[in-house]
Formats: C-alpha cells, sequence, structure tokens
C-alpha cells in the first residue's frame, strides 16, 4: 500500500539533455560524473533518444573533484546531476573553475547553478511548484488516492548570458528556447509512452 507521494524539486535529467541539443547544433561529448547508480540507468536508456549527444558517464565518490575534473577535461559539456554528494559548497567552486579554464560548458540541475555560473538549466519557478502540489491534493481529495510522485510539469529555462559569451557559444533567448523545448517535450513524452520505457515523466528514486 502506497504511503506517500512526492513533488521532486529537481528536474527529470531528459528535460535538461533536451536543452542541449537545442543549444549546440553539433555532436558534443557530454560528460555526466554520478554517485547515484539511477543516473546511469537513465542515461543508459536515453543513449538511443539523444544520437547528438555522445555520453561519458562516470562513476565518482563522495566529494570527488579529481573524477569530476577528469570528466570536464574529455567532454564538451559537463551535466552536472542534483546530486549533493557531487556538488555542494565544498566542491563546486573547484569544479566550475575547472570547467572554465578547460573551456567546458556546464548544464546545471538548477537555477542555482547557472546563478553561480553554469552556461544554462531547466528549472521551475515557485509558482509552477505550487500549481503542481495543488494539483495533487485535488486529485486525493477527489479520488480518496494518493498521487504517484513526481517532476514538476511546468519549466523555465535559465541562461547565463555572460558564460555563454566567455566560451564564445551563440545562444537562442530564454523565451525562444522554452517555446521549443515545451513542443519537444510533449513529443518526446509521447515516444517514450510508446516504447514502454518511462511512464509519463515521472520516477521513483531510490
Amino acid at each position: 500500500l502506497k504511503a506517500s507521494s512526492a513533488l521532486f524539486s529537481d528536474q527529470p535529467i531528459q528535460r535538461q539533455l533536451l536543452l542541449l541539443s537545442h543549444i549546440f547544433d553539433k555532436k558534443i561529448i557530454v560528460g555526466i560524473p554520478y554517485y547515484n547508480d539511477f543516473y546511469k540507468s537513465v542515461l543508459t536508456k536515453e543513449a538511443d533518444n539523444f544520437n547528438d549527444l555522445e555520453f561519458l558517464i562516470v562513476k565518482t565518490e563522495i566529494n570527488d573533484i579529481r573524477t569530476v575534473s577528469k570528466v570536464i577535461q574529455n567532454s564538451d559539456v559537463l551535466l552536472a546531476t542534483p546530486e549533493k554528494k557531487i556538488y555542494n559548497s565544498q566542491t563546486i567552486r573547484s569544479i566550475l573553475l575547472s570547467s572554465y579554464r578547460h573551456q567546458t560548458a556546464v548544464i546545471g540541475p538548477n537555477e542555482g547553478f547557472v546563478t553561480a555560473g553554469a552556461l544554462a538549466s531547466v528549472a521551475s519557478s515557485s509558482d509552477q511548484y505550487i500549481d503542481d502540489l495543488i494539483i495533487m491534493i485535488e486529485d486525493y481529495i477527489e479520488t480518496k488516492k494518493i498521487p504517484e510522485s513526481r517532476y514538476p510539469e511546468n519549466f523555465i529555462i535559465k541562461i547565463n548570458t555572460h558564460v555563454a559569451e566567455s566560451l564564445g557559444i551563440s545562444i537562442s533567448s530564454e523565451d525562444q528556447l522554452l517555446k521549443i523545448m515545451k513542443d519537444d517535450w510533449k513529443k518526446w513524452i509521447s515516444v517514450i509512452i510508446s516504447k514502454k520505457i518511462l511512464y509519463l515523466g515521472k520516477f521513483s528514486l531510490p
């Protein structure tokens, strides 16, 4: 019997991958250090859905700056997962400095990363989280069933234009990328559901 539900604070990693595919118009190497094997599982499944992205998926330990730096050196883009065992107050400065030194763009898991110096991220606003929570509560009141845990349905795009300029990356505006992303996300969900890989974009983290 399901006793709890959750609205995840982070974004599904597929949204960040979609953002990557729209920012870069060429095949790129995307480095993804991970600690939780959940992320390796998801990314392995997604490899065939993003032919323009070559994944470099590397296991790391807690606060393992050295391994993350090696990934940065061998990648065009670092895709940061929301794992605090990797990215935290003790490591983030060194990681971002390494990315600048090697001219490797960083796609962060949230808006805070963009403020700190990442190139871009998909995020959700406070109002968008509240809207989802209201829907989940109303669904429970109506059905008496605890709703499935889920990621926020709606999202925004955040771009650090200063970082884009320093990396020499020509990038569309946040509004332009958001419009494209919304259309592509709907198409992507339809394809994934038909393949029975993912149910409505919802995951349960281990």
